[in-house]
């Protein structure tokens, strides 16, 4: 049952729409490489990665017939929250509101949108043990046969990256650009049929565990395996039966055999 600061959406006169954005994966908060010049050093060890604050949206609908209290008596006491949990059907969270947006209806009735902030993303702290396959994998995770992943796609890796800004570069800026480029990445979009809401928890808090870990993440795709890291984090987007995930990595093409 979803409840806001452990009281069912009901007494606040609220039902459930859907939610924008819950299971999203967060970016990484900081500085995640280091840029030499010539060479761009990734920062993956334990002590360089931190993880930013996750927005999300929660939609619903108020409904004069479930409670006493006015539109604007719910939005006061809303606001009044301060960090609070959010118990839904995509597991638990700590959050607070940055905002709500009001649409009326008729008879005092209304769509809100509760944009929601959870400061301090967690993850699983468990991994189930690897399936093989021949198709797209991750660390020995095939991204099929472990989770249930259909690749729709995968970006072609032949292009040239970005030349970057010599003014970033060096203290030379007798040219615009440097020599040296910034990371390829391997870019990919996938999807996850689910019969559950649990079921696609489980699954994608699984692959965000995954590539939240230190280090490069092995990634084999057609028989080549690219040494990759995870810099922005990956938006997944739920329909009535299944979500669809676009992953982006950066590559670090001087591991590259």
């Amino acid at each position: 049952m979803e409840k806001i600061n452990n009281k069912p959406l009901k007494y606040y006169g609220l039902v459930l729409m859907n939610y924008e954005g819950i299971l999203n994966m967060p970016s990484r908060l900081g500085d995640t490489f280091y840029d030499w010049g010539d060479y761009l050093q990734p920062l993956v060890n334990d002590e360089d990665i931190f993880w930013s604050a996750k927005d999300f949206v929660l939609n619903v609908f108020f409904d004069t017939r479930l409670t006493n209290k006015s539109l604007s008596e719910v939005i006061n006491e809303l606001k009044r929250l301060g960090e609070f949990n959010l118990n839904s059907k995509y597991g638990n969270y700590k959050v607070t509101i940055k905002e709500i947006r009001t649409q009326r209806y008729v008879s005092g009735n209304a769509k809100l949108n509760i944009y929601l902030n959870e400061r301090l993303p967690k993850f699983t702290d468990k991994l189930k043990p690897a399936k093989s396959g021949k198709e797209l994998s991750i660390d020995g995770y095939d991204l099929r046969s472990s989770f249930g992943f259909v690749v729709n796609s995968i970006k072609t890796l032949d292009y040239l990256p970005e030349l970057k800004p010599l003014n970033i570069t060096t203290f030379n800026t007798s040219s615009p650009f440097s020599d040296f480029r910034g990371f390829k990445t391997f870019e990919f979009q996938i999807t996850k049929s689910f019969s559950d809401s649990s079921e696609l928890t489980e699954t994608t808090e699984q692959f965000k565990k995954i590539l939240s870990k230190s280090n490069f993440r092995n990634v084999i795709s057609q028989g080549k395996t690219y040494k990759c890291f995870l810099t922005n984090g990956f938006d997944v987007k739920i329909n009535k039966n299944h979500a669809s995930f676009n992953v982006k990595l950066n590559i670090d093409e001087s591991l590259q055999k």
